[in-house]
């Protein structure tokens, strides 16, 4: 599992990058930018994007915010199509690369041979590359107004797309990527074995494929989606503060924990009280604004000089592999609560949450510590993948606001 797992996040990560650069080619967004002369490539997602009907910013926010078929199931639905078809990223990158402004010769009819190669951009990204965009908004109308006839109606607002996106939900072509992709997104709902006709989903799909699907829907997919879901949310996070590959996760979380009073009684302890009984229940957090907080990340911290700071000369355990839970969520169960520490700034928690409620990210385990956390039974990501696929969705959301409303 632990390398299928981490060529998983190989692929999702590369295939974000590509998506990141099809959006914005620039060095500030795409790392793979290698041209001195422009930032700039002539195949955007934004050609797909200034035709048909307007929305409104009301309309756009229903997409953005429904869960089960807005912008996060589109995107889960782009990278599943990456999965399925190793040729649709090699074919994105190679037209970023080949259609960049960066290649046009600037010593001999430069203007013109700008408009000439946008010219041949624009045919190249609205045959070649339609499909993407119909992986990321083929549920748009559905999720604006209404499920009947959704996929036939979609061509009003988006025209430029695949032709299956229009007919996905009764499709001719069964070999669409978009209609093969859709139905492997069916595999995020949890009743799935209940309904889900698993011999048509999977139909053509070579094993080692399958393996890597039922992983992002057992690992990767759950954290992403309760972090998409709670983006705007305040959050706390407990690391795990022990050895991490010797932590024993069970129904509940946190299990174990350690203290101040350096005592062991089942579980490991303290915080929060002077009455070394009662601090047995309480355990260290850190809160902030999203998942990927500056508190929980420790971002600002890699661009300071911390080399006199010792307790930085290494990444500190509770930063290694992350618990993290949306504050209300957390606060809807009995008991839990929160308390300030009366040794530090950061606050302590009393109380649990069953082990489904959280969500798992990690940065720089060792080769020991990452296999541990694969096989542990919890939803789980790296932090890179997570902000990419934060950053993504609100690239997306961006354009939208800024094109589909104002169309005619």
């Amino acid at each position: 599992m632990i390398k299928r797992y981490k060529h998983l996040e190989d692929v999702l990560l590369n295939s974000l990058e590509h998506l990141t650069g099809f959006i914005c080619s620039s060095p500030c967004c795409y790392d793979e930018h290698i041209w001195g002369s422009s930032p700039h490539s002539y195949v955007n997602l934004n050609r797909f994007m200034c035709t048909g009907k307007s929305l409104s910013t009301d309309e756009i926010d229903k997409f953005k915010n429904n869960i089960k078929h807005g912008v996060f199931h589109g995107l889960m639905t782009y990278l599943i199509a990456t999965i399925l078809d190793d040729k649709l990223v090699p074919k994105l990158k190679n037209e970023i690369k080949n259609r960049h402004e960066g290649n046009v010769n600037r010593d001999k009819d430069f203007l013109q041979n700008r408009f000439q190669l946008a010219k041949e951009s624009n045919s190249a990204c609205l045959t070649e590359l339609k499909i993407i965009p119909s992986c990321l908004f083929h549920d748009v109308y559905r999720t604006i107004f209404a499920k009947d006839r959704h996929d036939k109606k979609l061509r009003e607002y988006f025209p430029n797309l695949d032709e299956s996106t229009y007919q996905h939900s009764n499709p001719d072509d069964e070999k669409s990527i978009l209609v093969r992709s859709d139905r492997v997104e069916l595999l995020r709902y949890n009743d799935f074995n209940d309904w889900v006709n698993l011999t048509t989903v999977f139909k053509d799909i070579p094993e080692d494929k399958v393996e890597l699907i039922y992983l992002f829907y057992l690992k990767i997919r759950p954290a992403l989606e309760k972090c998409y879901t709670g983006r705007n949310k305040r959050w706390i996070r407990h690391g795990l503060e022990a050895n991490i590959t010797k932590f024993n996760f069970k129904e509940k979380y946190p299990s174990e924990y350690i203290g101040f009073w350096n005592q062991k009684k089942g579980t490991e302890i303290v915080l929060g009280n002077f009455d070394k009984v009662q601090s047995n229940n309480f355990w260290s957090v850190e809160i902030g604004n999203g998942p990927l907080n500056g508190c929980f990340t420790r971002e600002s911290c890699k661009s300071k000089d911390v080399s006199k700071l010792t307790f930085m000369k290494e990444t500190p355990l509770h930063e290694k592999l992350q618990g993290k839970i949306p504050m209300d969520t957390f606060k809807s169960f009995k008991g839990n609560s929160l308390h300030p520490c009366i040794f530090r700034d950061h606050l302590v928690a009393h109380g649990e949450c069953p082990i489904e409620e959280w969500t798992f990210t990690y940065t720089d385990l060792s080769p020991e510590e990452f296999e541990f956390a694969v096989e542990s039974d919890i939803s789980l990501c790296s932090e890179e993948l997570l902000d990419r696929t934060l950053d993504v969705t609100s690239k997306i959301i961006d354009l939208m606001y800024a094109l589909k409303t104002n169309c005619n």
